[in-house]
């Protein structure tokens, strides 16, 4: 379960797909709706603190105090652009997975870079010091039309040894939109385009482990690239929603409404308006699951490709589908399992 605590962030990645909610007037969770909401979870163990930038929160230390004090796993998702001390702090307390993205946050951006080099410094000085490793670090890169201006700053990050740190490279694209009126499409050199960044991080950090967000899997590059990327040692499938937590991304926003990911959190069809009308998380899960399947199904068929080589249409959610045909749900029985 995904807990956005606060909608603000210091950063401004223009292809970010959280749209306008970073900059919309401040929505903040309270400790005492956290213990709330924790209260009436009864289906998930293993929370993820994510925002907006969850580090600008003012109760942050409180809130994983109130998640790891049930019991539970606290991972904090933050793009490490936090004061040095917050992160010394926070590095006694919990799990924390770290991902700076290379548009904004490197190269361009010197007091930004820096306090990045810091941070960075810090970690690597805690292993040399054979402190336990309770972090996972991560450098990001969006293909856009723009990929190229970003790319550099990207290789040069993997050729340092000060970022030896680093445990794997995140691919996402920029080309899936979730406004019912833009027909879903496939790029035809996307596949191209993947290859030949992951070809080059492999000369780079043979070693270094490449994942791609749920848009580029299974649907949105072609089969004959997906397999030349699995010859490269990359399996082309980074589906949160289930592997790292099998129970679905289920991100909760300060509003108490909640969507099957952040992706849908404006979708009229994929949101529940509030947590609170549904007496556990187990009901409110099933009904979620059960719209996300009725729209996946429907908008499979407005994909306007004539590219696609796909036997069985996959529909506009990868990760959705991916859940669905791993995970049996009673709610559905056998028809869950069919798309």
């Amino acid at each position: 379960m995904n807990l956005s605590i606060i909608n603000k962030c210091n950063t401004s990645c223009p292809y970010c797909f959280q749209g306008s909610y970073k900059s919309e007037a401040l929505q903040m969770m309270s400790v005492a709706l956290v213990q709330r909401i924790l209260d009436w979870n009864n289906c998930h163990n293993y929370i993820k603190i994510v925002g907006g930038e969850p580090t600008l929160h003012p109760d942050l230390l409180k809130i994983i105090s109130e998640i790891t004090g049930r019991g539970w796993h606290a991972d904090l998702r933050s793009n490490l652009l936090m004061d040095n001390a917050l992160l010394r702090e926070l590095l006694a307390t919990s799990h924390l997975c770290f991902l700076f993205n290379i548009a904004h946050n490197y190269g361009e951006h010197r007091r930004k870079q820096a306090i990045l080099e810091e941070n960075v410094e810090t970690l690597l000085s805690r292993e040399k010091r054979g402190q336990e490793r309770n972090s996972v670090i991560a450098v990001g890169i969006t293909i856009t039309a723009y990929v190229n201006k970003y790319l550099k700053g990207l290789y040069d990050i993997l050729r340092a040894d000060r970022h030896e740190v680093i445990d794997y490279v995140r691919l996402g694209i920029e080309t899936v939109s979730w406004d019912p009126a833009v027909p879903y499409s496939l790029n035809h050199n996307m596949g191209e385009i993947i290859l030949e960044i992951t070809r080059t991080i492999r000369r780079i950090r043979p070693r270094v482990q490449i994942n791609f967000d749920c848009a580029v899997n299974l649907c949105l590059i072609d089969p004959v690239s997906i397999q030349q990327l699995r010859k490269l040692g990359v399996q082309p499938i980074f589906l949160e929603c289930s592997h790292a937590n099998p129970q679905s991304p289920f991100v909760i926003m300060p509003d108490l409404s909640v969507s099957w990911c952040e992706a849908f959190m404006y979708h009229p069809e994929l949101t529940i308006p509030n947590i609170f009308a549904y007496a556990s998380c187990t009901q409110a899960h099933n009904a979620l699951i059960k719209m996300m399947y009725d729209f996946s199904k429907k908008e499979s068929q407005n994909c306007n490709s004539k590219i696609c080589k796909l036997t069985e249409c996959r529909g506009p959610c990868p990760g959705l589908n991916h859940y669905l045909k791993s995970h049996p749900l009673p709610l559905y029985g056998a028809q869950a399992h069919s798309n």
